[in-house]
């Protein structure tokens, strides 16, 4: 018989309390005891006066009605199952009768651990080599499952999703979520709450209606993990939406926080098997490309091999051969009218595995030591041969360890050159770390450039009774001597460092950070669009929550940047106002804001090539105003309107994104931006569009497509993707590229590229 699972409660003296024929009791809800325990006893003494065992079972009810919330931590055990269940989106009580059947959600959104308008179950089980999990989840509201495609976005519909921390450090783990097609996603997470849902790895789930609702069933190989050998205990969380009700439930979470802080103990792991430790990813590519240009065809054959063993559950060793990334998402252009270079995210699976282990003082952009883009693609974004390559990531008692190590081709010659990077960061205890990163070589010159580094994490999540604190400190310097001492002998300012202190909290989140990148401050793996700064930045929002049926939050706040030049000279400065930002009870968002800025150029700046502005002081403040509708609509708007002055001139920008779903498995998206620039007269318009399609045909089957334009570049591109995954850990695409350009000497647009490739891509688990 399964076992109904509840958390309880655990008491300490705080209040004073009268007890009829008792006496007065110092009592109170205790919101840190750890893992829950009931404590039954036979008497107790208070005063003087003997409590018989009835007594003290009526004091503790009278307990649970004085404290305003009885918050305990729920402790989950993963029972060996045998023989394990079959992974088919039905919960079959013959396959799960030993789990625990776990009811113990509460709800994070609306209502902060109020009671969830639709009941959960929960059953964990395990064997060597799998975590089981299964959910049954009952619903009477309008089911909302519109995603088909793997890996696709879920944040619109009705999703379960499963936080797994192994090494219960609150810093690293596992997001793996399914909506009720059974659609998967998975994320990788970094200090805690920094979430990277470009990771893939190979894992099992399916989903199906019940007559209540619908149910889940997913199994996790332990191959797929780093995790501790022989440690009984890990962390996890389960977190439900309901979208029509845009409605939050979870195991637990901290003040609405949902990342690893919130997890809660996961027992009964001892003796997880990572097998032989040994998975492979075979694949193969056939390409055609035709250049327009200059006449010439010309197709390949490229196989291309990874090769992952695991040296102990938490170490894992990496093999790339003739890497090939023919089948990664195009990046979506953008229009930029700064001084500065855009980042974009990495999106390819050999650097994507582990890459939160390289994660570096909760830097995002400029000042990043190392960025996994910088190696196989050029200045263009056109891809670099990569020869081979070796990582070693994991775990080795309180050490984060990555090293890595590619061979590819020189942007800016003919040769080929090793590079590499290595990271560790030390535990101290619960709340501080130390880390180091080094990086050696540069991907366009070949030079046998270096970068040093160390950084410093403090985070603790029971701040004054659950709220978190996160503090970091870093450094870094880049070994570039060879190339500013041979003609000066003034010393290089090639160091960077900086501090950030964050308080992410429900009603109150701020930030404050500081960062220096010295003008010769340029990591050859690395990214910095801006150096020979200071920076300054500040972060701060306020949240009401109305007691209205229709307004569920409204925000106000301030966002700052303050930047100065080497000499402390005011070069850039930005406030954003947030005056009202308005949170639906659906979901949709309104928020009004008002920008101050100023900026200052010693050098004339192109913004486009027909409209430059001279150097001098620019002060501008303008306004802007966004709305967002509810991710779950079967119609989805987005629309920011922005005016006013802007660097001496005018600007007037239009942004807007419309989703339309006419169907399950059909969705047409459209994004345009527009930005109106006027200068004395003298005016551009800036302007860009997207077009999006996907059509699902099954879960195994789907097509999408993006067609781009902007009018800077004069160029439209497609790229089509046609992708079957037959099961997890098969993934077949046909890929098509597509550009076409003006040819101001013809007024017409030509045919630039056409480019094919098939690929075929099987892993292996050994």
């Amino acid at each position: 018989m399964r076992q109904e699972f509840a958390p309880q409660l655990c008491v300490r003296p705080a209040h004073a309390y009268h007890a009829p024929g008792i006496g007065f009791i110092l009592v109170s809800c205790d919101h840190h005891c750890g893992r829950s325990q009931l404590v039954v006893l036979r008497s107790a003494t208070v005063a003087g006066t003997t409590l018989k065992t009835p007594q003290l079972a009526w004091l503790l009810l009278s307990t649970l009605v004085l404290c305003c919330r009885a918050e305990a931590t729920t402790t989950l055990h993963a029972v060996v199952a045998a023989p394990a269940p079959t992974i088919d989106g039905q919960i079959g009580a013959e396959e799960w009768p030993k789990a625990q059947a776990i009811a113990a959600f509460v709800q994070v959104e609306p209502q902060l651990d109020g009671t969830p308008s639709e009941p959960s179950t929960l059953y964990v089980l395990r064997d060597h080599s799998f975590l089981y999990i299964a959910l049954d989840l009952p619903q009477s509201s309008k089911l909302i499952a519109r995603e088909w495609v793997q890996d696709a976005d879920l944040s619109g519909d009705d999703f379960i999703s499963v936080q797994l921390d192994p090494f219960a450090s609150k810093e690293k783990g596992y997001v793996f979520s399914v909506n009720p097609n059974g659609a998967r996603s998975e994320a990788l997470v970094s200090d805690g709450d920094d979430f990277d849902e470009d990771w893939e790895d190979l894992w099992y789930a399916a989903a199906g209606p019940s007559e209540s609702g619908w149910q889940v069933e997913m199994a996790i190989p332990f191959r797929s993990l780093s995790f501790p050998s022989d440690v009984d205990r890990w962390r996890i969380n389960v977190i439900r939406q309901i979208a029509e009700r845009n409605e939050v439930v979870a195991l637990t979470s901290r003040k609405r926080r949902l990342d690893l802080s919130a997890t809660v103990d996961l027992t009964g792991m001892a003796g997880a098997d990572a097998g032989s430790g040994l998975s492979l990813t075979a694949s193969s590519t056939f390409s055609s490309t035709r250049d327009y240009r200059s006449g010439r065809r010309s197709s390949e054959l490229k196989p291309s091999a990874d090769l992952f063993y695991k040296l102990t559950p938490s170490l894992t060793a990496a093999v790339t051969i003739n890497t090939d990334f023919s089948a990664a998402e195009v990046d979506q252009r953008e229009l930029n009218l700064t001084r500065f270079e855009l980042f974009f995210p990495e999106r390819r699976d050999f650097f994507l595995r582990d890459a939160n282990v390289f994660a570096f003082a909760g830097l995002e952009e400029n000042g990043l030591p190392y960025f996994s883009r910088r190696i196989g693609l050029g200045l263009e974004g056109l891809p670099l041969d990569i020869r081979g390559g070796a990582k070693l990531t994991g775990q080795v008692d309180r050490f984060s360890l990555g090293i890595m190590a590619v061979n590819q081709d020189i942007e800016l010659g003919s040769s080929q050159r090793t590079l590499g990077v290595a990271r560790v960061r030390a535990g101290l205890n619960e709340t501080n770390s130390i880390g180091m990163i080094a990086t050696y070589g540069d991907p366009l010159t070949g030079a046998s450039d270096r970068l040093y580094g160390v950084d410093y994490r403090y985070a603790n999540s029971e701040v004054w009774e659950d709220y978190e604190l996160e503090l970091f400190a870093w450094w870094q310097q880049v070994d570039l001597a060879r190339k500013f001492h041979e003609s000066s002998t003034a010393a290089a300012d090639d160091e960077a460092y900086g501090f950030s202190i964050e308080w992410p909290n429900e009603t109150i989140e701020a930030l404050l950070s500081y960062a220096h990148i010295g003008a010769d401050f340029a990591p050859p793996l690395g990214f910095v669009n801006r150096a020979g700064i200071s920076d300054w930045r500040s972060e701060f929002s306020y949240q009401f929550r109305p007691e209205l049926s229709w307004l569920r939050t409204i925000n106000v706040g301030v966002d700052s940047q303050w930047v100065e030049d080497v000499d402390g000279r005011l070069e850039s400065r930005l406030h954003e106002f947030s005056l009202l930002e308005l949170g639906g009870a659906a979901g949709d968002e309104l928020e009004l804001l008002w920008i101050s800025g100023y900026e200052r150029f010693v050098e004339p700046f192109e913004i486009t090539d027909d409209l430059e502005i001279a150097p001098g002081s620019y002060h501008f403040d303008r306004w802007a105003v966004e709305f967002e509708s509810a991710a779950q609509r079967d119609l989805q708007v987005a629309l920011r309107l922005e005016n006013g002055p802007f660097l001496g001139g005018r600007l007037r920008s239009v942004e807007g994104a419309l989703v339309v779903r006419p169907s399950a498995r059909l969705s047409l998206g459209l994004e345009y931006e527009s930005d109106r620039l006027d200068f004395d007269g003298e005016r551009q318009t800036l302007r860009l569009a997207r077009l999006s399609t996907r059509y699902s045909f099954n879960s195994a089957w789907s097509l999408s497509s993006l067609l781009q334009y902007d009018n800077e570049s004069d160029e439209i591109g497609l790229n089509a993707r046609l992708r079957w995954v037959p099961r997890a850990g098969q993934e077949h695409f046909l890929v098509v590229n597509y550009g076409r350009a003006r040819d101001e000497d013809l007024g017409r647009y030509r045919s630039e590229t056409f480019q094919t490739a098939l690929r075929l891509s099987f892993s292996f688990l050994f």
